[in-house]
């Protein structure tokens, strides 16, 4: 298998000048990239071909920050669902439940988004 993508590599190089990016050339060839970058630390030891070190990195967001990307952050979420008159905490638990809940709360109160009114109650 290495000899395959060894072969294929130096007659991709003679052909095009170089090779821009290994990643691209696995797609193309079908192999796993780790194999193609076996192949060219291989050859660059031989000193049959000179490499450099790309970057790929990226961020992407989580499940967890998609979540908040479409719904808004926790004490949003929480912030969105009181009412103006109130709720009762059992009721926004039902409403908002689990950890996300606890979480949006205990930040809309750090932020004083949201008060207890004990008189109605």
């Amino acid at each position: 298998m290495a000899e395959a993508i060894e072969t294929a590599l130096l007659k991709y190089i003679q052909d095009h000048g170089e090779c821009k990016d290994s990643g691209d050339f696995a797609k193309e060839l079908g192999v796993d990239h780790l194999a193609v970058v076996g192949v060219i630390k291989s050859l660059q030891s031989s000193e049959m071909i000179i490499s450099q070190d790309k970057d790929h990195f990226k961020w992407v967001l989580t499940e967890e920050a998609e979540g908040y990307l479409n719904n808004g952050s926790p004490e949003a979420q929480v912030f969105n669902i009181v009412p103006p008159e109130g709720l009762p905490m059992a009721e926004l638990k039902v409403k908002l439940p689990g950890e996300l809940g606890d979480i949006g709360f205990k930040q809309a109160m750090q932020q004083k988004w949201l008060g207890t009114d004990k008189s109605s109650g």
